[in-house]
This record gives C-alpha cells, structure tokens and sequence, in this order.
C-alpha cells in the first residue's frame, strides 16, 4: 500500500518532504516484482492525484492509470484550479480579496482567505508549485478519475470537475471505516470519530442517524467548512444566529474557531465558550 498527503491532508511539513512523495524509483521495483511473480501487469494502477509520475509507470508496464481523490468533487475541481492556475496572482483578483477560477462558473467567487498558507505563498517558482504543478497535470493525463464524492449529494461539484478533467469520473464516497456503516455500532464509531478528530463527539452517529430519520426528506440543513477550515468567533455567531432564525433543523459540524485549539471548550449550546457573548 503506497500512501502520499492527498490535497485534502493537512499539509504543515517543511519543503524538505516534497522528495519523499517522489517515489517512482521504488515503484517501478515493485511493478517489476509484481510481473515476475504473477506473468502479467496489474489490470490497473490507482494513484493519489499527487502521484501523477504513476501515469508514466502504468504505460511503461502497458496497464492503466486511474487517478485518485480522497477529496469530493468541488474541493478536487478548486485543488487544480488553483494550483494549475494560480489566479490569486493574476490580474484578475480584486482589491478585496475575491477571484474567479478557471473552470468555474462565472459568478463563482473565491478569497484569498479560503487559501491554505503555502498556496497563498506559491508563485509558479517555489518548491510546492514545482512538485505539485506537473504531478497534477500528468493525472489530468489518466484514464480516469476516482473521487471521494456522492454525485446526488454534490452534483454541481462533480459536473465541475467532469468538465475540468474531460475525462470519466466515477463517484466511490463517502469513504469511511466500515464499522462506521454498521447498525448499533454508535460506541465503536464514535471512539474513530475520537481519533480522527482529537475530540470526543457530542453525539454518537447512530444517534444522529435516528435523529435525521424524524425529519422529512431535505428538510435538515448540513453545515461544514471541511477538515482544515474554520471561521472566526464573530463569523461562527452571526452563522448561529442566522440558523436560529431560520428556524429550520440543522447538524453543524463545528471546528474550534481561529484562534482556539481542538480541545476548546464548547458551552451547553454548542457554542465555544471563549466566544459566546452573554
């Protein structure tokens, strides 16, 4: 099992890393001792989209690459626009902040602020675009795409990247451990909740899926920024107010706000402590 960062990783390493993605050398060894041992090419290479070098090895093994994101499909499509393009340095970007990305709609905006740091830093000419930039490219060159997404939960998104990657894309998600699936598993489940996010749930899945099961169908708002975003205090508020206004059934999947660490306390509403005005 070769496993590399995926863009949806938290990528917080120094540059000195980026080689040690690299690995066709050893890749290819493997390959070679694969065809000895059972008189054929495997009937395909699937690969992080980040191991793009993988296209190269499947055609010189006379097999085939299908590229692969553990991302869903707007993130994926965002992930290649902006690295492959890198419009927050073009003229195109706003005094404010805002730019349009090439493969989205027009009236698609994005900010400087929704970037990671080292995207924000990357000018064609640094480390990460160096690695990143052709790795991508040569996967945009794969038979295929696989992608951590539900095409009737995300179906503006993976329309997207259809129409970014011009290939054949096939939808594989939600990937989760299988245990997580499972009926009246809610205390195994929630002790992976536990290690993958550093917290203890406030609400095991099994309970949260019998709580969705009295409501009617899309009548229950899902609100999430993802496994590396989060908003500011003030921002979260003004979200809670605007959902309880709203008056509609909601799960919010909460990350601490900027300036809060995992471990931050939450009051009996849900909302950090540290952020809650009285």
């Amino acid at each position: 099992m070769w496993r590399t960062p995926s863009p949806c990783q938290s990528t917080k390493s120094s540059h000195s890393s980026i080689p040690q993605l690299h690995s066709k050398p050893l890749f290819c060894a493997f390959m070679s001792e694969f065809i000895i041992k059972n008189a054929r090419p495997p009937i395909c290479i699937i690969s992080d989209v980040v191991m793009g070098w993988a296209n190269r090895v499947a055609q010189s093994f006379n097999t085939t690459n299908i590229s692969f994101s553990t991302c869903g499909a707007y993130g994926t499509a965002a992930y290649l626009s902006i690295w492959q393009h890198l419009p927050h340095r073009s003229s195109a970007i706003s005094k404010d902040g805002f730019f349009p990305l090439p493969g989205f709609p027009d009236t698609f905006r994005f900010h400087l602020s929704m970037l990671h740091q080292y995207i924000r830093a990357a000018d064609g000419t640094d480390e990460w675009s160096k690695f990143f930039q052709p790795q991508l490219a040569l996967s945009l060159n794969s038979f295929g795409w696989l992608c951590n997404s539900v095409e009737t939960v995300e179906c503006t998104g993976v329309q997207i990247l259809k129409d970014y990657t011009k290939l054949p894309l096939w939808c594989v998600g939600p990937l989760l451990p299988e245990i997580m699936l499972k009926p009246n598993k809610s205390i195994s489940s929630s002790r992976i909740m536990d290690e993958r996010t550093g917290k203890e749930p406030g609400l095991s899945p099994q309970k949260c899926v019998e709580w969705l099961d009295l409501h009617p169908k899309s009548s229950v708002l899902y609100i999430s920024f993802g496994s590396q975003n989060t908003i500011s205090p003030s921002q979260m508020m003004e979200l809670a107010k605007g959902l309880e206004e709203s008056e509609k059934p909601f799960i919010w999947a909460i990350r601490p706000p900027v300036g809060s660490t995992r471990k931050a306390n939450f009051d009996q509403n849900g909302y950090p402590k540290d952020s809650r005005k009285e």
